[in-house]
């Protein structure tokens, strides 16, 4: 058994400061964190045209086949929202009265940028998804540009393109290996049933856990079945290092 620790008078005034002291930082650390809480829950308030509703709420669905759709309203003030709302609005109109459509939205916020997709799939004879995406600075309300973003992110277009290339060679030569083509189609060919479009075609930018992305849009279909091997996923492809 061990013996029970003494102290002297000395050391137990030294340890009750210490208690006290790291008692006073753990108060200090609940404290600002319920006062960021509270200061960024009313900063977000005072942005929002419903305060009762999220950010980004469904504005209006539709169930067909039981497949369901929604389409998203950016819940915000401001003249740069309005705009983006109507053109969101434009947008969605051109698929929403199509049974064959899916409209569906995701958004995430990150450091301060909130970013929305708006994804149509639509399933006809070809498999061709669209994307609208919209990047808002909640700080000011200011619509992101492009340029905007590739300079935040330190990134030029070349840096882009390539990062969609390596994610292209890396799909094909993932297929190759699980045997699609049977040696009938070369990196040309997968490429011509992709779409046949440059890298940077149809291409949407989004902000993700403070790493950034594009949303590529390209056929999924082919001679090969390869609509069984690429997934939803896979048209999210991280352009940030």
């Amino acid at each position: 058994m061990f013996g029970q620790i003494e102290f002297n008078e000395e050391e137990k005034i030294k340890l009750k400061k210490t208690i006290l002291i790291i008692g006073g930082l753990v108060v200090f650390a609940i404290i600002i964190s319920l006062y960021t809480s509270t200061f960024k829950n009313d900063a977000i308030k005072t942005i929002k045209i419903n305060k009762s509703k999220d950010l980004i709420y469904t504005t209006k669905e539709r169930v067909i086949d039981g497949k369901k759709s929604e389409v998203p309203y950016i819940n915000m003030k401001g003249k740069n929202i309005a705009k983006l709302n109507q053109d969101l609005e434009e947008f969605v109109n051109k698929y929403y009265n199509n049974p064959t459509s899916i409209i569906s939205y995701t958004y995430d916020v990150s450091d301060k940028i909130l970013s929305l997709v708006v994804k149509v799939a639509y399933f006809d004879k070809v498999y061709y998804p669209d994307f609208r995406t919209y990047n808002i600075n909640l700080s000011d309300l200011s619509v992101l540009s492009d340029e905007d973003l590739l300079t935040k992110f330190n990134l030029t277009e070349e840096d882009v393109s390539n990062k969609i290339e390596d994610k292209f060679t890396y799909f094909y030569n993932d297929a190759l290996n699980k045997g699609y083509y049977s040696g009938e189609c070369d990196y040309n060919c997968f490429l011509y049933f992709r779409g046949d479009k440059d890298y940077l075609d149809d291409i949407h930018y989004y902000i993700k856990n403070n790493k950034l992305y594009v949303y590529k849009a390209f056929n999924v279909y082919s001679i090969y079945d390869e609509e069984k091997y690429f997934t939803e996923d896979d048209f999210l492809i991280e352009v940030s290092d």
